[in-house]
């Protein structure tokens, strides 16, 4: 469980109780289950929104060609015009 072992759970349980009491260490508890329900409920709603709206890339939709460049000034001579490319 995290990569804790019995020792450290223990301890951790222990300073826990010192802090909290007994009395409210139960409380803590289960508010921190329903904290921890509701992020895994947030983190499945996020996963199926991402999944819903992105569409899934077909290979038979990609352009085959490159977008077309930059157009020429109106009466440039064909050939004749900065492109933005160096030569």
């Amino acid at each position: 469980m995290f990569g804790l072992s019995l020792a450290e759970v223990a301890v951790i349980l222990t300073v826990a109780l010192i802090v909290f009491g007994p009395d409210k260490l139960p409380g803590l508890a289960r508010s921190l289950a329903k904290a921890y329900g509701r992020l895994l409920k947030l983190k499945a709603e996020f996963a199926k929104a991402v999944e819903d709206n992105v569409a899934p890339l077909d290979p038979a939709e990609w352009p085959l060609e490159p977008p077309p460049g930059p157009k020429p000034p109106a009466g440039a001579p064909p050939g004749d015009h900065d492109d933005g490319q160096a030569k």
